[in-house]
C-alpha cells in the first residue's frame, strides 16, 4: 500500500499517521505479508517500493484525495508499471469513490475500491492473486463495491459490481502499528494542546448526519453517522497510549459530539488519563457539559464556523446561525479548552462585504474568547459528490474530465472563475489569517524556526488590517506568499 504525499507535509507539524491504510491493512495483514510505504515521510519511496516489487505483490494500492494527492499517486502507479505491468493497481480513497468511472480511465489504474476498502479488501486479494484470467474476472465480479477493466479481445470494459453497505466498526481488528514507524507520526503538532509532546490520532466513528453543501460527506455516507460503542473506543485509545507512551489523543472523528451521551460516556472512561482533542460542530458543543469534558481531559476542540455571514451560512446549509456561534464561543471561554477555528470563504455569489462580515466574525472570536485561535481561512473548491458543486458549474465552473485534471485542486483553490475579481483580497486574507492571532503557529515554532517576537508582530499588524477591513495592500500579499512558502511549505 503507497500513501502519497499531499503537497502540506510538513514533518511533525501536518503528517498524521496513515489511518485509512492502517484499517485496510488490518483485514489482511495477519495472513498477508504486507506493506506500507508512506511518501510522505519516505525520501526513498521509489526505491523501496521497486524493492518490494521484486517480490511480486498480489497488488499495489493506493489512496487518493482529490487534490494534489493524485499527482502523486499516479507518480507512484508508473513506478510500478515501468518496473511490472502485470502487478495490478488499485486505488481507494475519497476520489475513487466519489468519480470510480473516470478515475479507472487512466491507464495507470487497474481497479478502483468504491467506499470504505476493509469491507471488500479480503475478496479482492483473493481474486487479484488467481493466475487464470477467467477466473480472476468471475471472483472480481462477486467482490462487492468495485469497479475494473476486463479486456474481450482487443477491447476493453469496465465492469462494476454490486454495492455493499458500510463496515460495522466495532468488528473492525486493531489498526497494525507494527506497519509504520511510529516515531514518523508521534511527534506531530496538529492539534494537541500546548506542552504536549507525544500524540497519536484515533478514529472512533465515521460518517456526519448534517447537510453541508460543500461536503462531500452526505453522498460518501449518505448521512448515516456509525460508531464503535464507547468501551472499544476507549479500550483501544488506551492501548495506544500505554504501547507508545502517548501524552494526547487526537480524535480525527468528522462529529465527535454526535452522540453526546457516546461522546461523554467515553471521556468518562479516559478521565484525564490523557489529554484529547476533537472535532465537533458549535452547536453541538453548545449541549454538553464542557467543564466536566475539560476535567476528563479535553483540551483542544476544531470546529467548523466557515462564515460570517447568514446568508453564506444558510447557502452552504450549515444549520448554525452567527448568535449560536458568539454564544458557544462565550461559553467555550470559561473553560482552558483551545477553541481552534476554520473559515471557508471564495463561494460562489460572495460579496467583499460578507468577507468582511466572516473576518470580523473571527476578530470577535479571539477577543470575547482568550483560548480561541484560528487555524485558517480556507478557499472554497467544489468538489464532486457536493451538493454546492452543480451551483458552482451553474456559476462557471469548469469540471476536469480527467483522473490528472482534478491533482490541480487543493485547500487553497484559487482557480474559480467567481473570485478572480477580488482575488488579491482573498489571497491576503488566506495568508494573514494564519498569524492574526499572533499564537496559532506557537506550537509549531520549533519546527518552522520563525522567532516568537516576529511573529506577534505580525500579528498585531494584520489585526489592524483587519479591524479597518483592509486587505488589499499588494506587498504584504507578495510577504506573506514568501513567508508561507518558506515556513509552511504551500504551494
Amino acid at each position: 500500500m503507497v500513501y502519497p504525499r499531499t503537497g502540506y507535509d510538513i514533518k511533525n507539524v501536518s503528517v498524521d499517521m496513515p489511518l485509512a491504510s492502517l484499517s485496510v491493512a488490518s483485514m489482511v495483514s495477519g495472513k498477508r505479508e504486507t506493506k506500507i510505504i508512506d511518501m510522505r515521510v519516505d525520501s526513498e519511496w521509489e526505491k523501496h517500493l521497486r524493492q518490494e516489487l521484486r517480490k511480486e505483490p498480489v497488488a499495489v494500492g493506493i489512496s487518493s484525495m482529490t487534490g494534489t494527492q493524485i499527482k502523486f499517486g499516479l507518480d507512484a502507479c508508473r513506478v510500478v508499471k515501468n518496473a511490472d505491468a502485470q502487478v495490478p493497481t488499485v486505488w481507494g480513497g475519497i476520489h475513487a469513490t466519489l468519480l470510480p468511472e473516470q478515475t479507472l480511465q487512466n491507464e495507470l489504474i487497474d481497479v478502483v475500491a468504491i467506499g470504505e476498502g476493509e469491507i471488500i479488501i479480503k475478496d479482492l486479494m483473493g481474486a487479484l492473486e488467481k493466475p487464470n484470467e477467467k477466473r480472476k474476472n468471475e471472483l472480481l465480479k462477486k467482490t462487492n463495491n468495485i469497479i475494473f477493466k476486463q479486456k474481450k479481445g482487443k477491447e476493453e470494459r469496465q465492469v462494476r459490481t454490486k454495492s455493499a453497505g458500510f463496515a460495522d466498526l466495532d468488528k473492525l481488528p486493531a489498526l497494525p502499528y507494527d506497519l509504520v514507524d511510529i516515531e514518523n507520526y508521534i511527534h506531530t503538532k496538529s492539534m494537541v494542546g500546548k506542552g504536549t509532546e507525544k500524540a497519536l490520532p484515533f478514529i472512533t466513528s465515521r460518517g456526519c448526519p448534517y447537510r453541508c453543501t460543500f461536503c462531500c460527506n452526505p453522498r460518501l455516507s449518505l448521512r448515516r453517522w456509525r460508531c464503535m460503542s464507547a468501551e472499544r473506543s476507549y479500550a483501544l485509545v488506551n492501548e495506544m497510549v500505554e504501547q507508545f507512551d502517548l501524552d494526547a489523543v487526537i480524535f480525527h472523528d468528522e462529529n465527535f459530539f454526535a452522540n453526546p451521551t457516546r461522546a461523554e460516556k467515553i471521556a468518562e472512561l479516559i478521565n484525564n488519563k490523557f489529554n484529547f482533542s476533537i472535532q465537533a460542530r458549535m452547536d453541538a458543543l453548545g449541549r454538553v457539559d464542557l467543564q466536566k469534558m475539560e476535567r476528563y481531559g479535553l483540551s483542544v476542540v476544531q470546529p467548523g464556523i466557515e462564515s460570517g455571514s447568514e446568508r453564506i451560512l444558510q447557502l452552504i446549509k450549515k444549520d448554525e446561525s452567527v448568535s449560536e456561534i458568539l454564544k458557544v464561543n462565550k461559553k467555550l471561554a470559561k473553560t482552558n479548552i483551545v477553541s481552534v477555528y476554520n473559515f471557508m470563504m471564495g463561494f460562489p455569489t460572495e460579496t467583499n462585504h460578507e468577507l468582511a462580515e466572516s473576518t470580523d466574525l473571527a476578530l470577535k472570536l479571539i477577543r470575547e474568547n482568550p483560548n480561541a485561535e484560528l487555524s485558517g481561512f480556507y478557499v472554497f473548491a467544489p468538489y464532486p459528490g457536493t451538493e454546492l458543486f452543480d451551483f458552482a458549474v451553474a456559476n462557471g465552473f469548469s469540471v476536469p474530465n480527467t483522473l490528472e485534471g482534478w491533482a490541480i485542486y487543493s485547500r487553497q483553490h484559487l482557480q474559480t472563475p467567481w473570485i478572480q475579481d477580488k482575488l488579491d483580497v482573498i489571497k491576503n486574507i488566506m495568508y494573514t489569517s494564519k498569524l492574526v492571532d499572533g499564537k496559532r503557529l506557537e506550537g509549531m515554532l520549533s519546527s518552522l524556526h520563525m522567532p516568537r517576537s516576529l511573529l506577534k508582530k505580525f500579528g498585531s499588524h494584520y489585526r489592524k488590517r483587519w479591524e479597518n477591513h483592509d486587505f488589499s495592500n499588494k506587498i504584504d500579499t507578495k510577504l506573506m506568499n514568501f513567508i508561507t512558502r518558506t515556513y509552511f511549505g504551500w504551494e
